[in-house]
């Protein structure tokens, strides 16, 4: 993380004061870009300029595994871009837990 952190502050991003993890891009005083880092995996987005200026060398000073665009799971979540809109849903999750599941997380709830 230390080395991600520098890499980012380097490139010109500022760490935001109440989530170290998340980085904001600003060019002319003007948000541009944001990054939210959990563990090894990074999610941002942003303009044509903090793709090129920041992320793109990010990208090449790291050992990065994949870069994903438009429709992929990150952190459970399932994010889908489109021309008009980001959709986020939690399909993959749901689609993984079984009646069982349903019933303890519903009797957990009555519990309470």
């Amino acid at each position: 993380w230390k080395k991600l952190d520098a890499e980012m502050i380097n490139r010109g991003c500022k760490r935001l004061v109440y989530d170290r993890a998340v980085y904001a891009y600003y060019k002319d005083d003007k948000l541009c870009g944001i990054a939210c880092c959990h563990v090894d995996d990074v999610l941002y987005c942003g303009e044509l300029a903090f793709h090129r200026e920041v992320m793109d060398n990010v990208i090449k000073s790291f050992c990065v595994g994949r870069v994903e665009k438009e429709n992929f799971v990150f952190t459970g979540w399932n994010l889908v871009q489109t021309k008009d809109s980001i959709r986020l849903t939690q399909n993959t999750y749901l689609d993984k837990l079984e009646l069982q599941d349903l019933q303890e997380i519903t009797e957990g709830a009555d519990n309470q």
